[in-house]
């Protein structure tokens, strides 16, 4: 019964967890028992740790083993837990008390792109590009694909990288085809094909659970406390987790964009709602579908499509 137990206690773990998020939960409950194991002084309690385990009987150790799998399952899911409210102060969303700090960074980082803006539009400037020297089309391409990773909007900036990635994303629909998210992505998600929800959902998943390594690894320095290279090692997890971070946004962001790109017109077609006539007008159209989504209000003069097929049908029957 209790291997049993335990096997099934395995299999959920295995199930419900990544491999990166477990690994992290055995290397920072391991660390523990390391650092308990050197700062113990007393060499005599150091001994009968060891005599313990080694007289230990078949049925206590696996009592021993589900306490620790049980650990490993309370940790990890604390930790997604809580990732979702890290995720928010990681982007930017500060709380109240901080919100003046918040503006300071962000003002920074609009000072910082400001520049990079003026660099860029001095060298897209210059009508032949062949004339430019290899050092510059090298920073010419590099202040692009930079600048790409940021709103159009200092609205919508935020004071980290990791947020301004998503926040330009999330500005894209509103700018592109006058689509705000917060208010259409709710409807847009259910028009959505399967495989546009697979891919997205994969994105996501491995967006957080990046951010879940980086929580990890900012766990590692509690061990700090009494082993200082713990700290070490926790800010090498924080490091490169940080830099995966960047890139799985920057796939998810992407994701958002062309789901809109290629998709949008699903939303018109299952909202009865007339689908843009040109690119110029769409915006306004995009305009108009939100505000009614958000507060029911519509044009006057604007007729649900059903109604206009109607409409035809009904003058089609009159003529013949």
């Amino acid at each position: 019964m209790v291997n049993g137990l335990t096997k099934d206690i395995s299999k959920k773990i295995i199930k419900n967890c990544t491999p990166m998020t477990l690994a992290m939960s055995i290397g920072f409950w391991s660390m523990g028992g390391w650092v308990w194991y050197i700062s113990c002084v007393d060499i005599n309690l150091r001994n009968d740790f060891f005599d313990f385990f080694k007289e230990i009987s078949s049925g206590l150790s696996i009592v021993i083993a589900i306490i620790f799998i049980l650990m490993l399952v309370v940790s990890i899911e604390i930790v997604e837990w809580i990732s979702l409210s890290f995720s928010h102060i990681l982007e930017g969303y500060f709380p109240k008390p901080f919100i003046g700090f918040r503006t300071w960074l962000t003002k920074r980082v609009l000072r910082k792109i400001e520049r990079k803006k003026a660099r860029w539009n001095e060298l897209a400037s210059n009508s032949d590009k062949a004339k430019l020297k290899r050092s510059e089309k090298i920073e010419y391409d590099s202040l692009e694909e930079n600048l790409a990773g940021f709103p159009l909007s200092p609205d919508f900036f935020m004071p980290f990288r990791f947020g301004n990635i998503l926040s330009a994303a999330e500005e894209y629909p509103e700018v592109r085809y006058g689509l705000e998210i917060t208010t259409v992505w709710p409807r847009f998600w259910f028009v959505l094909p399967d495989d546009a929800k697979k891919e997205l959902n994969s994105a996501r998943k491995c967006l957080d659970e990046r951010i879940q390594i980086l929580l990890w690894g900012l766990l590692f320095f509690f061990w700090g406390i009494w082993f200082y290279w713990a700290i070490g090692i926790g800010l090498i997890v924080v490091f490169v987790a940080y830099r995966h971070i960047l890139s799985a946004a920057k796939v998810y962001g992407k994701l958002i964009r062309s789901a809109f790109d290629i998709h949008r017109f699903k939303l018109y077609k299952e909202l009865h709602w007339p689908l843009p006539e040109n690119p110029e007008m769409e915006v306004q159209n995009g305009k108009e579908l939100k505000k009614f989504l958000y507060s029911g209000f519509a044009p006057e003069t604007l007729f649900f499509t059903h109604h206009r097929e109607q409409i035809d049908k009904t003058h089609s029957e009159t003529e013949s």
